[in-house]
């Protein structure tokens, strides 16, 4: 009789890392038209392009931004805005609307003392689906200041699918195959608990099965805890696990027999 195995890997960060990013600053291919202020009235993004806008005194005038994808992959999303000697900045949200629900997917600040090129984010999206950018200006931001959002987005079926954030809705990981993610607990939706990534590994024969995990250097105290489970009947058991600093290099777990 033939062995199945389930094995699934869980990532939750540790602390958070940031990290400078250089971008390439461009003029923007739209402007904002009001009143965007909800999610019925977003702002259309195309794929591949930008947005200039401007969004004064928090909660006032909050900006809608809508894009939609046809295929798997990866969305990396910038921000780029006038520099000025103030604290004020803007709030930034990330949704993913999921039959007439919207469910918040990131969230960070900000701040206009920042750096003027910001990359933001990059999330995993999937076929078919609409996300939504909600940006609002912060308290005391005046209208002087302008801001461009832009998106970029790769179609690939190697970048984690949001949400996976439990076994049950764990992404599938082929055999003989990698998959690239992004876990961070500093920006997450308020209205969640963290950002943990669940992969599943199925093999249906005893075998040996190596896992690596391999993650971009940075001079900062944050890292990953990453967990290797056995499915067992209806219960989850933890056999592996690794807390990862970001300093160090990549890691490879010890072999496990299926």
């Amino acid at each position: 009789m033939k062995k199945f195995l389930s094995l699934f890997l869980s990532i939750v960060m540790l602390f958070s890392i940031t990290v400078g990013v250089d971008l390439t600053a461009s003029a923007a291919d739209y402007y904002e038209r009001e009143s965007n202020n909800s999610f019925y009235s977003a702002d259309n993004l195309p794929i591949n392009s930008s947005i200039s806008g401007n969004s004064s005194d928090r909660g006032d005038d909050p900006d809608y931004f809508k894009i939609t994808v046809s295929q798997n992959g990866k969305l990396d999303i910038s921000f780029k805005h006038d520099k000025g000697d103030t604290d004020a900045g803007w709030y930034f949200e990330i949704f993913k609307k999921v039959d007439d629900e919207y469910i918040e997917m990131n969230y960070a600040k900000v701040i206009k003392a920042n750096q003027s090129d910001y990359k933001y984010a990059t999330i995993g999206v999937t076929a078919n689906s609409t996300y939504y950018i909600v940006i609002t200006g912060t308290y005391y931001l005046n209208s002087n200041y302008n801001y461009t959002l832009s998106n970029k987005f790769t179609a690939t079926d190697s970048f984690e699918k949001e949400f996976n954030d439990a076994f049950y809705s764990a992404n599938i990981l082929k055999l003989n195959s990698s998959i690239s993610g992004n876990s961070n607990c500093e920006n997450v939706g308020k209205n969640r608990g963290g950002d943990e990534d669940y992969y599943k590994v199925s093999v249906n024969n005893n075998c040996k099965l190596s896992i690596k995990f391999s993650h971009n250097k940075a001079d900062t105290n944050g890292g990953w805890h990453v967990y290797v489970y056995k499915k067992v009947n209806n219960d989850y058991k933890n056999i592996d696990y690794k807390g990862i600093n970001s300093e160090s290099g990549d890691f490879t777990f010890s072999t496990i027999n299926g």
